[in-house]
């Protein structure tokens, strides 16, 4: 019986290990998000941060080659159209090169700034619940687009109300 203790102590030992070096060798491999009201997937490496006041929540995540995604989120009443948003968060007014953006199942836009002389890439939408809203912007320099991009598109495709 000892001896079966000891070789199950020891194969779960092995199998914790093998998980976390795992965890370590795949940056991207996902982390859960599960509070404020939502639910989203994103890659474990990359930095979660909350923040609230009394008028919203946010939820910020930074990953690599200065990708960064933001969601907002705020009570329906005081939420202004996707439009509105993104005029409050950018000092650059929505530009001819704003277009339909689509990530799985949401429709907003993207746009393209220049930023300190580098071009972003900047992708925004606009979620709502039963009495929230909630708004997903994305923000990579285009440089760095590709090194982001799945980890940016996980976020999107799982975030969810619960």
């Amino acid at each position: 019986m000892r001896i079966f203790v000891v070789l199950l102590l020891l194969t779960t030992a092995l199998l914790l290990n093998a998980c976390e070096q795992e965890t370590r060798a795949n940056p991207n491999a996902p982390a859960s998000y599960n509070g404020n009201w939502v639910t989203f997937s994103y890659p474990n490496s990359w930095e979660i941060k909350e923040e609230k006041s009394e008028a919203s929540t946010w939820i910020r995540l930074q990953g690599p080659a200065d990708a960064r995604f933001s969601i907002e989120i705020r009570s329906l009443e005081q939420a202004p159209s996707l439009e509105a948003y993104a005029s409050e968060q950018s000092s650059e007014a929505l530009s001819p090169t704003a277009r339909p953006a689509t990530s799985g199942r949401l429709h907003g836009f993207t746009q393209v700034l220049n930023i300190n002389g580098k071009n972003h890439q900047r992708e925004y939408h606009r979620i709502d619940s039963h009495d929230e809203a909630a708004f997903l912007v994305s923000d990579v320099p285009t440089s760095g687009a590709i090194r982001a991009q799945s980890g940016l598109d996980r976020i999107f495709t799982t975030f969810a109300f619960q």
